[in-house]
């Protein structure tokens, strides 16, 4: 008896590569992240701090100056998901007739759909994951590696801790504007990161105090220019309730991941052993700053 998974087969077999990237790369802050390819376990973030000097002009050679290589060490966890799907059980819904069953046929009838699905939730718990991520957790979806909250946890500036970074959003917002480091503020990519949570109260307490020459992201991204700033608020899933404000710019910031090997895999079939749809997405991924002097972080009260 043949089996008929054509257009299963074809919607991955084409596609492959785009949705390995669609699940690691898909979601809100891996989407704006450095990303470094070709990370099998662990790989280094080779960092060169140069501090030139300035001399008298003349004849003569006289050594000052410095160039000093420092490393930082993007550290990746290796994740798999499994799961299935019985077409079985679509009998008796509204979907039943689609459900091809007949000899020699067996497709889903949306798996475009399915597949889809099963991306974006493992793109919403990688964006948490990102921030949250602790190799000590006991919650599943985030014991795979360290996330910034945790790498940050030393080494950032302190921009307070006083407030409630949503009851008062907008003076915590600013508390993380003053803290940027100087060197940093010429930088085009400059960037605060909070919660939804945060960036709705602060876009209404800007309302609320009549601020309303701001230039706001109206597609969903949630994304606001801070009045009188050149840097852009961005509300994140992955730090909504964490009660945590980053500010700090772009290029600091990389998301680890092979991509390039056998790291990276994504299959979707039907199982005529087990009698059901079968996917399986595997990849590796983690999350490193390469200057935490360079992030101002609020922990509110």
């Amino acid at each position: 008896m043949s089996l008929n998974v054509s257009g299963i087969s074809g919607y991955v077999d084409g596609n492959e590569k785009e949705l390995i990237g669609k699940a690691l790369i898909g979601g809100k802050t891996a989407g704006l992240l450095n990303l470094q390819t070709g990370v099998k376990k662990s790989a280094y973030l080779n960092l060169l701090d140069a501090n030139p000097t300035l001399q008298a002009g003349g004849c003569g050679w006289n050594a000052e100056g410095s160039n000093t290589v420092t490393r930082r060490e993007i550290k990746t966890g290796l994740i798999k998901v499994n799961i299935p799907f019985c077409d079985k059980d679509l009998i008796g819904t509204s979907l039943q007739h689609d459900v091809k069953v007949a000899v020699g046929s067996k497709t889903l009838p949306f798996e475009e759909e399915f597949i889809n699905q099963n991306l974006a939730s493992i793109q919403k718990q990688l964006e948490a994951a990102i921030w949250q991520g602790d190799t000590d957790s006991l919650e599943a979806n985030l014991k795979h590696f360290d996330g910034f909250i945790k790498i940050l946890g030393t080494g950032a500036v302190d921009a307070g801790s006083t407030l409630d970074v949503v009851a008062d959003a907008k003076k915590a917002v600013e508390a993380v504007v003053q803290a940027l480091p100087n060197e940093i503020m010429d930088r085009a990519d400059k960037v605060i990161f909070a919660g939804y949570d945060v960036y709705r109260a602060y876009v209404a307490q800007l309302q609320a105090a009549n601020m309303y020459h701001y230039t706001a992201n109206l597609d969903g991204a949630m994304e606001i220019v801070i009045p009188g700033t050149d840097i852009k608020l961005i509300g994140v899933h992955g730090l909504t309730g964490q009660k945590k404000i980053y500010g700090s710019y772009l290029d600091n910031m990389y998301l680890g991941t092979d991509l390039e090997g056998d790291s990276e895999k994504f299959a979707f079939w039907y199982s005529e052993d087990n009698s059901e749809f079968r996917l399986k997405v595997e990849f590796n991924a983690g999350v490193q700053v390469a200057f935490p002097d360079y992030v101002a972080v609020y922990t509110g009260a």
